[in-house]
């Protein structure tokens, strides 16, 4: 466990290395195993770019009537990272919103572009992915359980229940929900911020 937080704390396997006094390659055979005795990976999370069918054409970035801007969040320095790694780096970022919910009314609204998780913007009516959208594998949604409680059948059930639910809509989480499977390759990176990428 202490090598779970210390990478945790420090953001790459080096540096948690370093802070523990062991090899990189420690701190991640040892985060791997900890992951394989404790943890479930169910579906991975995309983030895609997306805008609201009803005014797409006026803000696209190079034919639009409007200028375009991508909508910002409070987690200002992920969005940036983002933008500066999406197809449309240039277009400014504006405004702050709080969540993801009122992310998605401003888009219908016509006030910017949008980067949601593609089990939020795909099903979304009026929204549809940008032109050159951007799919990115960000994080995975993970099934924890304490190692006292996995017998408990009534945690065991409601463990199937959820797992059986989220495989089910798997593709939708990927990027890959029907309709969408030919609009971009997946790029598979660390979630802005995560730091290097394990050794």
């Amino acid at each position: 466990m202490r090598h779970f937080l210390a990478l945790a704390r420090t953001g790459s396997v080096r540096a948690a290395g370093s802070m523990l006094g062991v090899s990189h390659s420690t701190v991640a055979r040892r985060v791997e195993a900890l992951e394989a005795r404790l943890w479930r990976r169910l579906v991975p999370i995309t983030l895609c770019n997306y805008v609201a069918t009803a005014h797409a054409a006026q803000l696209d970035p190079e034919r639009g009537a409007r200028p375009a801007r991508w909508l910002g969040s409070s987690v200002t320095r992920i969005v940036r990272e983002l933008v500066a790694s999406s197809s449309y780096p240039e277009v400014p970022i504006w405004g702050t919103f709080e969540s993801m919910a009122i992310m998605m009314e401003a888009a219908h609204a016509g006030l910017g572009f949008v980067m949601l998780p593609t089990y939020a913007g795909d099903p979304e009516p009026g929204l549809q992915r940008l032109a050159r959208p951007d799919l990115r594998h960000v994080a995975d949604f993970w099934l924890l359980s304490h190692r006292d409680l996995r017998d408990n059948a009534r945690l065991r059930a409601a463990r199937e229940g959820i797992t059986a639910a989220l495989t089910a809509r798997a593709a939708l989480f990927r990027g890959e929900a029907e309709g969408w499977r030919e609009t971009a390759p997946l790029r598979h990176e660390l979630a802005p911020g995560a730091g290097a990428p394990r050794a």
